[in-house]
């Protein structure tokens, strides 16, 4: 068609649809909220993800900005067109928002104490479900946690499984994970958001924190009285301990707690009983050994001659601390050695030979 551009009506004169044909093709003046829901470089005032036509729109308003449309053959009706066309337009750039990821605890550069440390994360616009094994779904999966994995497994669609073997790491369908006696030292924490069959989100999406695990104090125990090769008369033999990093508590037999137990005390015992897990308890039945729940007590008839006192920090099955607290003393008895005909005062427990 040429020539000058030509009146077009469609319908009666009250019709949604206004327009006129030029050498380009028919010009829209309006349909459908054609301002509204095609994007803004279309002319639109505000656009959206997904917009969504409104009905009641003023037709008479915005059709000086609206497009130029391709006349598509005399026998289609130019309303339906330019409604399917607006859809395909709008619906094009319809897209889900990227998954997000932060680290709540612990913190990045923090400092936390040897033992459990527990990761906890916030994921966005990422749905975490127990879905592993399972056919992808976009937009949810789990996450994998790594401790110190060096290079994230980012591979796209490979498996986010770290190449050493003893690194640890767990997939797990929530927002925190605990992992277990961390030692001492610098540790990275990642985390990742994964599919279900374990492959990398794409776009990527993981975070990293690394914190500083110091040394823990070391539990000691040392003689204050006797003193190494000091002579000392036979018999009761009152002892004075200095222990420091370590509470004695009398919980014997009760669950082991952390930098808490009691003593073990042993006379002339050679090699102090070190076997981690096993009871500190002499395997000769003529040492003389106790217990005791405090820095001061009596070991019961000591007899004459030079001797060797030992004593031991223990947990509450019994079972040497680790790492291992003890410290030896040599004494010189003098005189007749008394034997208390009563159970051991303060000591607790022992036996003699």
């Amino acid at each position: 068609m040429t020539g000058p551009p030509q009146a077009l009506m469609h319908g009666d004169p009250g019709s949604s649809f206004r327009g006129t044909i030029s050498p380009e093709g028919p010009r829209v003046e309006s349909l459908l909220h054609i301002r509204r829901i095609l994007p803004s470089w279309y002319g639109g005032d505000t656009p959206h993800p997904c917009p969504v036509p409104q009905p009641g729109y003023d037709s008479n308003v915005y059709g000086a900005r609206s497009p130029y449309l391709p006349l598509m053959g005399t026998g289609i009706r130019i309303p339906v067109l330019v409604a399917v066309l607006v859809l395909l337009a709008s619906f094009a750039g319809c897209t889900s928002p990227a998954p997000t990821l932060s680290i709540l605890s612990p913190q990045d550069g923090a400092t936390v104490p040897a033992g459990d440390i527990t990761v906890t994360i916030k994921p966005g616009n990422f749905h975490i479900v127990e879905k592993q094994g399972r056919a992808n779904v976009a937009g949810e999966g789990h996450v994998h946690f790594y401790m110190d994995a060096g290079t994230v497994p980012s591979t796209p669609g490979a498996p986010a499984i770290p190449a050493a073997a003893d690194t640890r790491w767990a997939p797990v369908a929530g927002t925190a994970y605990t992992f277990t006696d961390v030692p001492s030292g610098t540790h990275t924490f990642t985390v990742q958001l994964v599919n279900n069959d374990q492959t990398p989100v794409i776009p990527l999406t993981y975070r990293s924190v690394t914190v500083t695990v110091p040394v823990p104090p070391v539990p000691a125990v040392t003689f204050l009285s006797p003193r190494d090769e000091a002579t000392i008369a036979a018999g009761d033999v009152p002892v004075t301990l200095q222990v420091e990093n370590f509470r004695i508590v009398d919980a014997q037999g009760q669950a082991n707690e952390d930098g808490a137990g009691h003593l073990h005390y042993y006379v002339d015992i050679g090699t102090v009983p070190f076997v981690p897990g096993a009871p500190a308890i002499p395997s000769r039945p003529d040492i003389l050994w106790g217990e005791a729940a405090s820095t001061g007590f009596i070991i019961p008839g000591l007899p004459p001659g030079i001797h060797t006192l030992s004593v031991q920090l223990v947990n509450h099955d019994h079972t040497p601390v680790i790492p291992l607290a003890f410290q030896s003393v040599m004494v010189i008895g003098t005189g007749v050695a008394t034997v208390p005909p009563s159970p051991v005062p303060v000591a607790g427990k022992g036996s003699s030979g």
